[in-house]
């Protein structure tokens, strides 16, 4: 093959390589968690949802809203559910909103965030 066959190759792999979508795999080499879902919508008396969890890495979950509580808050390399429960009714005229972090235990890296909309009442 000459060098031109040679370069036209390479380009055309350089050109089918850049179109591959770089999509980020957790692994164990690249630890990470993830949600299963990106946001919840919770009725205005409030409710219990279960949201999926995938980690290759321990993980903690909080949140800094008093009126949700998410368990369990941590937990090991899995893949498994978190409840999340609003047990506070949201009186105002208009929805609040609160996210819940999922964290790398050993580092404390902030893998996903999951947001939480409550319906008002009004």
């Amino acid at each position: 093959m000459n060098i031109k066959g040679i370069l036209a190759a390479a380009l055309s792999t350089l050109a089918l390589v850049s179109c591959v979508k770089n999509e980020f795999v957790p692994s164990a080499a690249n630890p990470s968690a993830a949600f299963a879902k990106k946001n919840i919508t919770i009725a205005s008396k409030g409710e219990t949802v279960q949201v999926g969890i995938t980690a290759t890495c321990d993980w903690t979950a909080t949140t800094g809203a008093s009126w949700v509580k998410v368990s369990p808050e941590f937990g090991t390399c899995a893949t498994k559910d978190i409840t999340i429960t609003v047990d506070t009714e949201n009186t105002a005229d208009e929805s609040r909103e609160a996210t819940v972090i999922l964290a790398n235990a050993a580092n404390t890296a902030d893998c996903d965030t999951l947001f939480i909309f409550q319906k008002a009442s009004g």
